[in-house]
C-alpha cells in the first residue's frame, strides 16, 4: 500500500543513542525525558481547569492573503507568524496585519515548483522551502529570492525539512509501505550541505512509513522528528546529529514494528501508536496520538513537574475542528475556522479543547474574513 501524503491528520535516566551514517558518528548520551501517558496521564473530561488564558489574533483579509487549507505555520523570535496555506506563504505580524507573500507557486528561477515541507534557518532569517529534490530559500524579512539549490541523490523524495548547523539541512525521507523496503539496508534521515551534497545519513528503517506532521518546530525555532517506529522516540533536530529528546511509553499496549502494511488494519488495531502534531513551550509538550479501533487521543505533560494529562476525542462535530499546529515558549497555537456563532455551537459535540476555547472566549469569525490565530497557555 503507498504511503498517504496528506496535509492534515486526526485520527486517532540516560539513553545511548548510535547514529546511522556516511560518516560513522560516535554514540552520545543524552538525558531523555520519558511520557507515559496510559500509566501515569491524568484522563480528563474537562480542559478549563487547565487552561490559563486564551488569546485571539484576527488575521487580516486582504486580496493578497486569503487564508484556505493550512499545513503548517512557523513562528519567528520577533513573533511574525508564517502560515502556510495550501501553495502559498504568507508572512503577519504578531498582532494578525498581513505583511507579505514569500516566494510563488511556479517554474521561474526565483518561483517554487511545489511545498512538500517548510523550515526556517537556524538564525530565522531565511525560510527554506522543500520541492521535490529541490530547495528555495528567501528572506523572512523582506520575501526576496536568496538561492535555489538541487539536491544530490533526486531520486530520494525527500517528504520533511529542519535546518541544521553551518547552513545544513536534516531531510526526511518517508519510504512507501512496502514490505519489500525491509531487506536492504535503508536511510531515512540525511543531513546535506549548502551546495545540496550528502554529508551524513541517519536512523535505519525499522517499520512502514506515514508522511504525517513529519518534522515540527519547537519553541525556540529546533526542530522535532516525530517517533518513527515502536521505539516511540522523539528525535531533536539542531545540532549535526539527531538527539533523542523525549520517549513516548506505552507500555505493553505499544503496537510492535510492522504491524501491518494496510493502514486500516493499523490504526484500528487494538494497541496505541503514531503520536504525531508534537509541540513543546518552554514547560510543557504536547501530542496527539492513535488508540484503539482510530481513537483520537491527546496528551499534554509538563517539564515542570512531570505531570500529564490525557484525552480522548468525544464529540463528532468535524466542522471546523481546532488542531495544536504550533508553539513559542508560552503559548500554543492553533487555526480555528469554525464560522458558526458560538451559541450555535453545540458544546457536547466538540472536541475538549475547543470546547474549552469557546467557553473562555465566546467569539465569532466574521464572513468573509480569514480564520482566527488562536494562542492557548495551560497551567498545571
Amino acid at each position: 500500500m503507498s504511503m498517504l501524503k496528506l496535509e492534515s491528520f486526526f485520527f486517532f535516566s540516560f539513553f545511548l543513542f548510535l547514529a546511522g551514517c556516511g560518516n560513522q558518528s560516535k554514540p552520545v548520551s543524552i538525558e531523555q525525558e520519558i511520557i507515559t501517558p496510559l500509566s501515569a496521564g491524568n484522563a480528563v473530561d474537562d480542559l478549563l481547569p487547565y487552561i490559563d488564558s486564551v488569546e485571539v489574533v484576527p488575521l487580516e483579509t486582504t486580496g493578497k492573503a486569503l487564508i484556505g487549507l493550512v499545513g503548517k505555520i512557523l513562528l519567528l523570535p520577533n513573533g511574525n507568524v508564517l502560515i502556510k496555506s495550501t501553495a502559498s506563504m504568507f508572512m503577519f505580524s504578531p498582532e494578525g496585519k498581513f505583511l507579505f507573500q514569500i516566494g510563488k507557486n511556479g517554474r521561474g528561477p526565483e518561483e517554487y515548483l511545489t511545498i512538500d515541507d517548510v523550515c526556517l534557518s537556524q538564525d530565522a532569517r531565511e525560510l527554506w522551502i522543500l520541492g521535490g529534490c529541490e530547495i528555495v530559500k528567501y528572506s523572512t524579512e523582506t520575501g526576496r529570492f536568496i538561492r535555489k539549490t538541487t539536491l544530490e541523490l533526486p531520486e530520494i523524495c525527500n517528504d520533511a525539512i529542519a535546518s541544521g548547523p553551518g547552513h545544513s539541512a536534516f531531510l526526511y525521507y518517508c519510504p512507501q509501505m512496502d514490505e519489500n523496503n525491509f531487506s536492504e539496508d535503508f536511510y531515512c534521515l540525511y543531513r546535506y550541505d549548502e551546495q545540496g551534497r550528502i554529508l551524513q545519513k541517519f536512523l535505519p528503517r525499522k517499520d512502514y512509513g506515514l508522511n504525517i506532521a513529519l518534522i515540527t518546530q519547537t519553541s525556540d525555532n529546533r526542530y522535532i522528528l516525530r517517533p518513527q517506529d515502536s521505539d516511540n522516540i522523539c528525535y531533536y533536530l539542531s545540532d549535526s546529529l539527531p538527539v533523542p529528546r523525549v520517549k513516548i511509553d506505552f507500555g505493553k499496549e505499544t503496537i510492535k514494528n510492522r504491524y501491518s502494511s494496510d493502514l486500516q488494519t493499523y490504526l484500528r488495531s487494538d494497541y496505541y501508536k503514531m503520536p504525531v502534531y508534537i509541540y513543546d513551550t518552554r514547560d510543557y509538550f504536547y501530542f496527539s496520538y492513535c488508540g484503539p479501533e482510530a481513537t483520537d487521543c491527546y496528551c499534554i505533560h509538563s517539564f515542570k513537574n512531570s505531570k500529564t494529562i490525557t484525552w480522548e476525542r468525544k464529540g463528532d462535530d468535524a466542522d471546523g475542528m481546532f488542531m495544536i499546529v504550533g508553539a513559542d515558549k508560552d503559548f500554543f497555537y492553533g487555526i480555528y475556522n469554525d464560522y458558526r456563532d458560538w451559541d450555535e455551537i453545540l458544546l457536547n459535540r466538540q472536541d475538549l479543547l475547543k470546547r474549552a476555547i469557546i467557553q473562555k472566549t465566546h467569539f465569532r469569525i466574521p464572513e468573509d474574513s480569514n480564520p482566527l490565530l488562536v494562542k492557548v497557555k495551560f497551567k498545571f
